[in-house]
């Protein structure tokens, strides 16, 4: 993969965490980041997580799942990125920001 100097502050062509705008930082797109679906774990409905091949789905109902994971639990949420999706845009600032 390609990386490319960009135009700093400090004139080094590196991004470091006091160029980044805080909305961006590792600490806040962690906040907003799904979990992965557990196993005995107590899930409200509308709970969104990533299930186990990857996708984002929402609890139906209220629930405590078991010790495997089934799809009749969830719905298949057509709101938010698929792993697959974001691992594209992650690609992709990496190369803008250098990664």
């Amino acid at each position: 993969m390609a990386t490319r100097d960009v135009p700093t502050l400090d004139g080094s062509g590196r991004m470091f965490e006091k160029h980044v705008p805080a909305y961006l930082t590792q600490a806040a797109q962690s906040a907003a980041y799904l979990p992965k679906w557990k196993a005995t774990t107590a899930y409200l409905a509308g709970d969104k997580v990533l299930n186990p091949t990857g996708d984002v789905v929402s609890a139906k109902v209220d629930f405590t799942s078991g010790a495997s994971y089934s799809s009749a639990n969830w719905d298949l949420s057509t709101t938010y990125t698929t792993p697959t999706q974001a691992a594209g845009l992650s690609a992709a600032l990496s190369i803008v920001f250098g990664g």
